[in-house]
């Protein structure tokens, strides 16, 4: 808790259980990488200036639940793979040019009440193979910058456009405008290390 790490990295693995709260993840590769069946809670974070993702999930049966902090990655914000699962609520996601969120053969992943921005890429890549059985990921309920349903839809990569691709994400109905967060501000949270 209250934590500031700035540059190398933070790497957790075989954890039943973790929780990260009130930290600055700064200034890395991948800002917190959650591996081997780790269970992690991530709360009021802050997490930016990471050259590839912010979280990224791997497997086999990782877990990360993220509330109520925001989360950016010069590639992506969040990366789920193989077998992972990811819930996130009141948090903000800045994608860049891979994507906002990439579901790469992960679980069924709920993300609600979130402001998710795209960068060059689009919102979320969605990518599961048939071998893996087919998957939904529900994203309703959140603010995808517009408030217009085709706009969104064309921000999403999942297998409405490829019929290899066994996965779904469900993104109706979602918030015409900003969703109320309970998130820190990034001076309240700067002000921790004074």
């Amino acid at each position: 808790e209250d934590c500031l790490f700035d540059g190398g990295m933070i790497s957790i693995k075989n954890l039943d259980s973790i929780s990260i709260r009130r930290c600055e993840i700064r200034n890395m590769v991948v800002g917190l990488q959650i591996d081997n069946g780790t269970h992690c809670f991530v709360g009021n974070c802050l997490v930016y200036n990471c050259e590839n993702v912010g979280v990224g999930i791997l497997g086999p049966s990782s877990i990360c639940e993220i509330e109520d902090s925001e989360i950016s990655g010069d590639g992506s914000a969040i990366y789920v793979g193989s077998t992972c699962q990811f819930n996130a609520t009141q948090t903000l996601f800045h994608g860049g040019y891979w994507s906002v969120i990439e579901f790469a053969n992960g679980d069924s992943s709920t993300i609600s009440n979130c402001h998710l921005f795209h960068g060059s890429g689009p919102s979320i890549r969605s990518r599961r193979y048939p071998s893996y059985g087919e998957v939904t990921h529900d994203l309703r309920n959140n603010f995808w910058g517009t408030t217009d349903g085709d706009e969104i839809r064309s921000l999403i990569l999942d297998g409405i456009d490829d019929p290899d691709n066994v996965s779904t994400v469900l993104f109706e109905p979602f918030v015409g405008g900003p969703v109320p967060t309970k998130k820190t501000t990034l001076d309240g949270l700067k002000a921790l290390y004074r």
